[in-house]
């Protein structure tokens, strides 16, 4: 083979090679670019899945926290549904209680106006029997001569008047209720026997007689004396 046709050949070879050596060269560029891409989006990817997972997690801990604040409220609902089952039964009573207050106030008012009536009358009737106690000790000073005065509890001043038409002097005693619910007489002026009606009045329990029998025997005495 000349020399002209190898160097021809050997061209071509050259052409050949750059245009393989550039072929390869451009596909090698473009499976970088692709392999960076792929790279790339590979990292993306990862970084996608990574955030997912964390949104994941964050869903997964809200719903979590959703649910213990759901449980929380379903136990504060809980309570205050109990607590306004209490107010309401406490209420029932409240106003069971003022109704029976209410009632018994009525009783009490009733009994108290019961009470005052029957104050009332007692308190008539005991100053009605005071009047006639007023007016038969009047009628008794007036006509007899004869006063009563409460010294104690259980003691009564007795003194008699008028006893003379000659004499202004004062007969009296005091009679006395003892313990035993019997009669004594004490601080008699003057000196008169007197034990004879003493006992007749607590074996009959009658003041009017002692008393005029007493008031006799007082008499007589003036008149022994005069």
């Amino acid at each position: 083979m000349d020399e002209p046709l190898l160097e021809k050949i050997r061209q071509q070879v050259d052409e050949g090679m750059k245009d393989i050596n550039s072929w390869a060269s451009t596909k090698t560029s473009i499976i970088e670019e692709k392999k960076k891409a792929h790279e790339k989006k590979t990292v993306e990817s990862k970084e996608n899945i990574l955030s997912l997972q964390t949104q994941l997690n964050q869903y997964s801990k809200d719903k979590q926290e959703n649910s213990q604040l759901a449980q929380k409220q379903q136990e504060q609902r809980t309570i205050v549904e109990s607590n306004i089952k209490k107010i309401e039964t406490d209420t029932m009573s409240l106003k069971k209680q003022q109704e029976l207050l209410r009632l018994e106030m009525e009783t009490l008012q009733l009994q108290r106006d019961e009470t005052d009536q029957a104050i009332r009358k007692a308190r008539e009737e005991e100053e009605e029997k005071q009047k006639q106690r007023e007016d038969g000790a009047t009628w008794y000073e007036e006509r007899l001569g004869w006063r009563m005065k409460a010294k104690r509890r259980n003691t009564l001043g007795m003194a008699f008047t008028r006893l003379s038409e000659t004499s202004d002097i004062e007969c009296k005693f005091d009679l006395r209720v003892t313990d035993d619910n019997t009669y004594e007489v004490e601080r008699l002026r003057p000196r008169i026997e007197f034990s004879d009606l003493l006992e007749g009045l607590n074996s009959s329990n009658n003041l009017g007689k002692f008393m005029y029998e007493m008031r006799k025997r007082f008499i007589d005495k003036l008149e022994d004396d005069m």
